[in-house]
């Protein structure tokens, strides 16, 4: 074994050969090449400003903080069409006053009120189509046998209200009424109306809205007006307390005596339809004036919601804020 061998194997032994191997694995680390060294991105430039002569650039505006509309604020239509963004009241009724007895003073009523409401009245395909329909059926089927009406009564249930409970007690009741009463008696309503319970004991109800209804359109429109809460509120509003007269022994005439004497000091010479259309739709104005959430007939609420240019002038000729003294007083 030569000297190189030896040394090696005594390095080895003594450890020294360790040493030597983890110099030389040093070395050649040393010998890599470096790792690039990273590149760091400049910050963007803050903007120079720029001199008083020169124009600035145009800055995207801030968007505005939505503003509250007050509640009586006007409706707002912008050009290209949108939908109303605030729904208001059009006209705001005045309260009725008192006199010193504590009686309703009368509210005066003219001819073009009544002629507005009856417009707005038209305004509503259902209720126009429904009373075209009744009146032709009145025209083919004239008489009040059984059948005949069965049919009316179907028919006025469908399309005019209110419902009787009992279709085969109503039948019944009519037909036995129309038989012996004379169909020009105002008295003839408040019979019809006194419709018994399905078990035959008197009912204390009064179907008093279905029956004026069905007078009105099978026995004779000009002479029995259709009763209803709005018709019978609106009489009261106009009449006031001391024009406004009772009749305790019949409820359908008091309603129709009132309504005769109210067009007579109103002036209108149209029909009583229009009397009674005006009485229909202002009553349900009125309530709805006074609390937006009231039931009423819902096209009559979308009217009132948001009308359009020509109702408005309508409601405004039916509901005027400032009305002149009533003559009748």
């Amino acid at each position: 074994m030569d000297d190189q061998t030896t040394r090696t194997a005594q390095s080895a032994n003594d450890g020294t050969g360790l040493w030597d191997r983890q110099q030389e694995q040093r070395q050649a680390k040393g010998r890599q090449p470096a790792a690039s060294p990273r590149v760091q991105t400049p910050a963007p430039e803050a903007p120079v400003p720029q001199a008083s002569g020169q124009p600035a650039s145009k800055a995207a505006p801030a968007k505005p903080a939505p503003s509250r509309q007050p509640r009586n604020a006007p409706v707002q239509v912008t050009e290209e069409g949108d939908a109303p963004e605030v729904v208001v009241r059009p006209v705001a009724v005045p309260e009725p006053q008192t006199d010193r007895a504590g009686n309703f003073r009368p509210v005066l009523l003219t001819s073009e009120m009544v002629e507005a409401g009856d417009r707005i009245y038209r305004r509503l395909p259902e209720q126009c189509e429904g009373e075209a329909a009744l009146f032709h059926l009145a025209e083919r089927c004239p008489g009040f046998g059984r059948e005949e009406i069965l049919v009316k009564v179907v028919s006025l249930n469908a399309l005019a209200g209110p419902h009787v409970l009992s279709r085969a007690v109503a039948v019944r009741h009519l037909q036995r009424v129309m038989a012996k009463a004379d169909p020009a008696d105002p008295m003839i309503v408040d019979r019809l109306a006194d419709i018994p319970m399905a078990s035959g004991k008197p009912s204390k109800r009064k179907q008093h809205g279905f029956a004026s209804k069905f007078a009105h359109y099978f026995i004779d429109a000009e002479r029995f007006p259709v009763m209803d809460a709005h018709a019978a509120k609106m009489l009261r509003f106009h009449l006031g307390g001391r024009s406004y007269v009772v009749d305790e022994s019949s409820r359908y005439r008091e309603f129709e005596s009132n309504s005769r004497r109210l067009r007579g000091l109103s002036g209108h010479k149209g029909s009583r339809r229009a009397m009674g259309r005006y009485l229909w739709v202002a009553g349900q104005y009125l309530e709805w004036s006074r609390s937006p959430r009231a039931k009423i007939n819902r096209q009559l609420a979308a009217i009132f919601n948001s009308p359009a240019p020509d109702a408005a002038e309508d409601i405004k000729t039916m509901m005027p804020q400032n009305r002149p003294a009533c003559p009748w007083l």
